[in-house]
């Protein structure tokens, strides 16, 4: 487990990992099905998700330029206000999900730039199909560069997920009326800090998926992933879920109940469910829709 400091890293040169094919997704999500439990990647000691103070910090701002279940009193319909800014230039751009709930679909971005003492600021950014921009920083003690995806999980509750290759930390769409109210918030755990999703590099977990909270609902909730087992020769692996409990309009994030669904288990350890348990997607948005971080 992160021992709670923030992870920073001086520029490089990173390498992006090819992604895995979304077909993998959509089969993890078939065999799961909807209605399983899963614990509270806030907590001390959490069975899945790590949502620990090691992730990233971050401020947000306006810029220039679940698996879970999701209750939410912050959120509402209609679209950001404009905000008379552009994307940074250079910045990377993906098409994503209607994050602001106004039937349109948005845009993510993410931004490299050097402060004026040199420093690397890395920028997370919104631009709405209304003409909303606004962004949040970040910092990664990861070589490699980050990709994120947007998904809205119902009709009031956002999120984006946020990857560097070793944690996911969590983000909310905050969505409201005039100009500047939509913002990115980091999701808190039950800590106060960041919650984020281990991709294996703690132990914790192992991906991230989002699964109809209903039999041929539109609703999603978020999940932690785990690939258990298949270390000894002859032993099959298995797919641990945590459900990801999320309030506040997202703000808030706790591990839900954590299960083993008797269809994830004895699985193929070269087959398409492993793969995308070792992935991070959300509904329809995943590795082959997610922006990329430019190369520095």
């Amino acid at each position: 487990m992160y021992d709670g400091g923030v992870l920073t890293s001086p520029r490089r040169t990173r390498a992006v990992l090819p992604p895995t094919a979304l077909v993998a997704t959509a089969l993890l999500l078939a065999g799961c099905g909807a209605g399983g439990t899963a614990a509270d990647a806030a907590s001390t000691a959490p069975s899945l998700s790590t949502a620990t103070s090691a992730a990233p910090s971050t401020s947000t701002s306006t810029a220039s330029g679940a698996t879970g279940t999701a209750s939410s009193s912050a959120g509402s319909s209609g679209g950001c206000a404009p905000t008379g800014q552009e994307v940074p230039s250079g910045a990377a751009t993906a098409a994503t999900a209607d994050l602001d709930h106004d039937g349109r679909a948005d845009e993510l971005w993410l931004a490299d730039s050097t402060t004026g003492s040199g420093a690397l600021e890395r920028r997370l950014g919104v631009r709405t199909a209304s003409g909303a921009v606004f962004s949040t920083t970040y910092t990664s003690a990861s070589p490699q560069g980050t990709t994120a995806v947007g998904q809205a999980l119902d009709g009031s509750t956002s999120i984006v997920l946020l990857s560097d290759g070793r944690q996911v930390p969590l983000y909310a769409v905050v969505t409201g009326s005039g100009q500047g109210a939509c913002q990115l918030v980091a999701s808190a755990n039950a800590q106060g800090q960041q919650y984020a999703f281990d991709l294996g590099f703690t132990g914790y977990g192992s991906g991230v998926a989002c699964v109809p909270t209903s039999q041929g609902g539109s609703d999603l909730a978020l999940y932690g992933l785990l690939v258990v087992g298949g270390d000894a020769e002859g032993d099959l692996p298995g797919i641990q879920r945590t459900r990801i409990d999320l309030s506040d309009g997202g703000r808030q994030a706790r591990n839900g109940p954590t299960d083993s669904p008797a269809e994830l288990q004895g699985i193929n350890p070269e087959g398409a469910q492993v793969a995308a348990a070792r992935q991070v997607s959300c509904g329809d948005q995943g590795p082959d829709t997610a922006v990329v971080e430019p190369a520095s």
